[in-house]
């Protein structure tokens, strides 16, 4: 046993040693929702839930999300089976509108009960410190057993087979794809309202749409022998290119060779018509004096074509009548030593 006065050292260091457990085991108690004695109340208010079973001290009290006070005590109420809660404020949020709006929800399926607060508006006066909210004001809170007893016996089975279905489709590391289904729920829901949106504006071409989309559904179901005559023609032209899978591979495997060819064309096309626009635009005014005649070549065309018609019977005549006087003339005597009669002679 040390029978020897602790030197300053030792009193400092051991003072340190409890100040420091006192300061953690605040620093806990305050981290569990205790109350700091001797400190003044903040602002407070008073609301009457119909179901707070679940609702403990130093709950969470939210105002569009953010933690706004604490929950300080409850009370059962004996005549109208409601729970008196008194929330505490902090003084950065208080005082609330008189028409803010209550209700009790959950952090989880397992609990973790919390108040919810609806702002209302700040110009139809504040509620004071502790003033109570108006009973319509509080929203009954909706358990999950309620859901589920909601459910009849066969919707019950159905949903648990539902569920029993899930949990297989998320074995084997598929939970994290409809994690990522349901982030990309947000995007997907936006874009959805967009068209959604555009299809509000085409409301009647929509309407149109529907009701022809049903004329042809009828139409197919009157002839149910062609529908089936066309999925076999169908099935029959899959397989034909099914068949000659290699030629359609060289198809598609010189596709980009004509596409670097198409653009190559279209290239040279449109250095083509650049150069040509000169010419093209000279030509425009001949092409606009060449109108009225091409017009009255139009009121021309019968006769004409009536003068080709009637030279039919001439074009016959002639196969057989010019070579007979070509002969003729070849066997006409010659009379004259001219050069001309010369030149006759050489038929």
């Amino acid at each position: 046993m040390v029978k020897e006065t602790p030197s300053v050292g030792r009193l400092i260091a051991m003072l340190a040693f409890a100040a420091s457990c006192v300061g953690i085991l605040l620093f806990l108690w305050l981290s569990f929702g205790g109350s700091v004695p001797l400190k003044p109340q903040t602002y407070r208010m008073k609301v009457d839930f119909p179901e707070a079973a679940t609702l403990v001290a130093e709950a969470d009290v939210r105002l569009a999300g953010v933690n706004v006070g604490k929950v300080k005590t409850k009370e059962l109420i004996k005549q109208g089976a409601r729970t008196a809660v008194e929330l505490e404020i902090k003084n950065q949020y208080a005082p609330i509108p008189k028409d803010t709006h209550a209700i009790l929800r959950q952090k989880t399926l397992l609990g973790e009960t919390y108040v919810q607060l609806a702002p209302g508006n700040p110009k139809n006066g504040m509620l004071p410190d502790g003033g109570k909210l108006a009973n319509s004001q509080v929203e009954p809170t909706v358990e999950l057993d309620e859901i589920f007893n909601a459910f009849d016996k066969p919707t019950r089975r159905a949903f648990q087979e539902w569920v029993g279905e899930l949990a297989k489709a998320t074995k084997g590391g598929r939970g994290q794809d409809l994690n990522d289904s349901v982030g990309n729920l947000a995007g997907f829901a936006g874009d959805g309202s967009k068209l959604l949106e555009q299809l509000s504006i085409q409301s009647t071409a929509v309407q149109r749409l529907i009701r022809n989309t049903g004329a042809v559904f009828g139409a197919v179901n009157q002839r149910q022998g062609a529908l089936r005559q066309l999925v076999v023609n169908s099935n029959e032209t899959f397989e034909a290119t099914a068949s000659r899978d290699q030629a359609l591979a060289d198809t598609i495997h010189v596709f980009p060779t004509f596409l670097d060819e198409s653009k190559a064309t279209l290239t040279r096309l449109e250095s083509f018509s650049r150069r040509t626009r000169p010419l093209v635009n000279e030509l425009k005014p001949s092409a606009d004096d060449l109108g009225p005649t091409v017009r009255d070549l139009g009121a021309l065309a019968p006769d004409l074509e009536g003068l080709f018609r009637d030279l039919n019977p001439l074009i016959r005549a002639s196969r057989t009548g010019v070579p007979d006087r070509a002969r003729s003339r070849c066997s006409s005597p010659r009379t004259s030593s001219s050069p001309s009669s010369t030149r006759s002679s050489r038929c």
